[in-house]
C-alpha cells in the first residue's frame, strides 16, 4: 500500500516537556550502569559523633566515669581519714604514755623558778638531759613523730613557756621561752585530758599534726602539758600515697570501662549498620535484601521482622509485575497503593483516546503460523506499548491488533493531548524500525508472499469526555474507559483507509496542541463519522513538510 509519511523530523526544541513525576513510575526501572564510583554506604553519610550507639556508648562512658571518679574520691576520703584516725590514735598513746612516764613533781619543782636565771644553767637541769633522751628514744621509735615538749602555764592565762623542747631537726625552742596558745583551743584542752588536733594546725613553727596530754603531779594536780607533733611533709606523704593509689585504681577501672564501652558500642553498632545497610537497599529498590542476625535480642527480633516485611514487599512486587503484565503498570500501581478493595464504577474525565491497528491484517494472518503470529504481535505491542508509557499515556487493552490507548487517566496530565500526538508520530518511526528488523531476519518474507509489502498501521486520536474507571462484575472486573470519546477515535482511525493517511487527529485534539505541534499538521477537511449528525474537521501529521515553521 501507498504510505504518504513524509513529513519532516520533529526538532528538540518543539516537543513539550514531560515530567517523569506525573507518570508515578519508578524512573529507577531502567536506568543502567553509569559507570560512577558505587553509592556512599548509608552509615558513612552520618557523622562519627551523630551516631546513637557512639552517643549512647558516651553517655554510658560519661556516667560510669562520673561514678567511679566519685567512688574513688569516697575512697580516698575514707582512706585519708582512716590512716589520719590511726596516726590520731597512735600519736594520742604516745602522749598519753609519755604523760605517764615524765616525772610531774620535779617539772613542779622547776616551774616555780625562772629558767635561764643566773645560778641555773642554759642547758637546764639533770632532767631536762633525761627528758631529751626520753624524748629522743620516743622519735627515733615512732620516726613520723618530729617534736615532742613539756609546756607550763602562766600567770597570763593562755601564755605558756617551754619546760622543755625536743625536735628532730634540731631546731627546738628554748627553755623558758613563751608560747602563746590563746587561739588553740585544743592544745588548752590537754590540761585536761589527753586530746589530739582532728586537722593539721600552722603555727610559728610551721604546719604540724598534734597531739595533748596533762602532766598531773603526785597530788593530783595538773602542772603543764606534754606534746607530740608529726610535721606535716609526713601528712603530705600519706596523701600522696593514698592519692597514687586512687588514681592507680581509677585508670584500671576507666581502661575496663573504656573497654566494655567499646565492646558494647561495637556490638550495637554492626546490627545498627546491618539493619541500616538493609532498610536503605530496600528503599532503593533492592528487595533481595536479608538480614542474617541471630540473636537472642531485640535486634535479633527486629531482623526476623525486616526479613519477613521484604519478603511481603517481594509478593507484592511480584503481584504488581503480573498485574502490569495483564494490564497497564499504571493501573496496577493505582489499584495496590489505594489500599483497599476496589469497586465497580468510574468517574469522568477529559482525556485523549489513541486507537491503532494494523492494515491487512487478516491477509497477514492467514500466511503466518500461529506461533508466528503471536510472537510478531508480542514485538509490535511490546514497542508500542513502551512509546505509550514513555509519554505518558496508559494502555488499556489489546484488541487483536488493535492498542486502545488513553492519555489523561487514571492520573490526569493537562498535556495529554501533545502526549497523544508525540506518541503517535513515535509509533509510526518505531514501526519504520521493526520493519527493517523484520526484512534483515527474514520475518518480513512470511507477509510479503500475500502481498503485503510491509506492516503499517493506522491511528485514530480524538479529545474528549470519558467515563474511566472498573467495570464488570464484583467477581471480574477491568480498569476501562468508555465513551463517545473512545468511539470517535476508532472511527477516525478507520477513516485513514479513505483518505490514504497514517494518522488521523480530530478538531479538539489541535485545540489542545502547542503551536509548533499545530504547525505539523495537514488539514483533511470535514468528514461525517457513523453515529454523528455533523460532520468533524480532521488533520493528519503525513505528508506535514510543506509545514512552515
Amino acid at each position: 500500500m501507498a504510505n504518504n509519511n513524509t513529513a519532516r523530523s520533529i526538532t528538540p526544541s518543539e516537543l513539550p516537556t514531560i515530567d517523569p513525576t506525573t507518570f508515578n513510575i519508578d524512573q529507577n526501572d531502567h536506568l543502567e550502569d553509569d559507570g560512577l564510583s558505587p553509592p556512599e554506604k548509608p552509615l558513612e553519610k552520618i557523622k562519627l559523633w551523630h551516631r546513637v550507639h557512639v552517643r549512647l556508648g558516651g553517655v554510658v562512658l560519661a556516667l560510669l566515669l562520673t561514678m567511679i571518679l566519685a567512688i574513688a574520691y569516697g575512697f580516698y576520703i575514707i582512706a585519708y581519714n582512716n590512716d589520719l584516725n590511726f596516726l590520731q590514735q597512735r600519736l594520742l598513746g604516745v602522749i598519753t604514755t609519755l604523760s605517764q612516764t615524765v616525772e610531774a613533781d620535779i617539772v613542779a619543782t622547776f616551774e616555780s623558778k625562772t629558767i635561764g636565771s643566773e645560778g641555773e644553767s642554759t642547758q637546764g637541769s639533770p632532767y631536762h638531759q633525761q627528758l631529751e633522751a626520753l624524748f629522743k628514744y620516743v622519735a627515733e621509735i615512732d620516726p613520723d613523730i618530729s617534736t615532742v615538749y613539756i609546756l607550763l602555764p602562766t600567770d597570763t592565762p593562755g601564755i605558756l613557756q617551754f619546760y622543755y623542747d625536743y625536735a628532730t631537726d634540731g631546731e627546738h625552742a628554748a627553755i623558758g621561752e613563751i608560747y602563746d596558745a590563746t587561739d588553740l583551743p585544743i592544745l588548752l584542752k590537754g590540761f585536761t585530758a589527753p586530746t589530739v588536733e582532728p586537722e593539721a594546725y600552722e603555727d610559728i613553727y610551721g604546719l604540724s599534726l598534734s597531739a595533748y596530754a596533762p602532766l598531773i603531779n603526785s597530788a593530783g594536780e595538773t602542772i603543764g602539758i606534754v606534746g607530740a607533733d608529726v610535721e606535716i611533709e609526713q601528712l603530705n606523704v600519706l596523701k600522696k600515697r593514698i592519692l597514687e593509689l586512687t588514681l592507680f585504681s581509677v585508670a584500671i577501672a576507666t581502661l575496663i570501662v573504656t573497654t566494655v564501652a567499646f565492646i558494647v558500642g561495637r556490638s550495637l553498632s554492626k546490627p545498627f549498620e546491618k539493619l541500616l545497610t538493609g532498610v536503605h537497599n530496600v528503599s532503593e529498590g533492592d528487595l533481595n535484601t536479608s538480614i542474617a542476625l541471630k540473636r537472642p535480642d531485640e535486634f535479633g527480633v527486629l531482623a526476623n521482622c525486616f526479613n519477613t516485611m521484604v519478603d511481603d514487599l517481594k509478593d507484592r512486587e511480584q503481584l504488581r509485575e503480573t498485574f502490569g503484565r495483564y494490564m497497564s503498570k499504571k493501573i496496577a500501581h493505582a489499584l495496590l497503593t489505594k489500599g483497599d478493595t476496589p469497586d465497580l464504577g468510574g468517574e469522568t474525565c477529559m482525556v485523549t483516546i489513541i486507537f491503532s491497528d494494523l492494515k491487512d491484517y487478516s491477509r497477514i494472518t492467514q500466511s503466518m503460523g500461529a506461533q508466528q503470529l503471536i510472537g510478531t504481535l508480542n514485538t509490535y505491542f511490546g514497542a508500542m506499548n513502551e512509546i505509550i508509557d514513555t509519554h505518558g499515556g496508559c494502555v488499556i487493552e489489546f484488541l487483536g491488533d488493535a492498542v486502545l490507548a488513553v492519555f489523561g487517566a487514571p492520573y490526569k496530565r493537562e498535556s495529554h493531548a501533545c502526549d497523544a500526538v508525540l506518541a503517535a508520530r513515535y509509533m509510526q518511526e518505531r514501526l519504520d524500525r521493526l520493519n527493517e528488523a523484520w526484512e534483515r531476519d527474514g520475518t518480513a518474507y512470511l507477509w510479503q508472499e500475500c502481498g503485503v509489502e510491509k506492516l503499517s498501521m493506522r491511528i485514530g486520536i480524538h479529545t474528549g469526555y470519558v467515563v474511566a474507571g472498573n467495570m464488570g462484575s464484583l467477581s471480574r472486573m477491568k480498569y476501562a474507559v468508555i465513551g463517545d470519546t473512545v468511539n470517535i477515535a476508532a472511527r477516525l482511525e478507520t477513516l485513514n483507509n479513505s483518505l490514504d493517511t497514517n494518522i488521523l487527529l480530530s478538531d479538539a485534539v489541535k485545540k489542545e496542541l502547542t503551536p509548533n505541534l499545530k504547525k505539523l499538521l495537514r488539514c483533511c477537511g470535514e468528514h461525517s463519522i457513523k453515529g454523528h449528525d455533523k460532520p468533524i474537521q480532521v488533520y493528519t501529521m503525513d505528508g506535514a513538510d510543506s509545514a512552515t515553521t
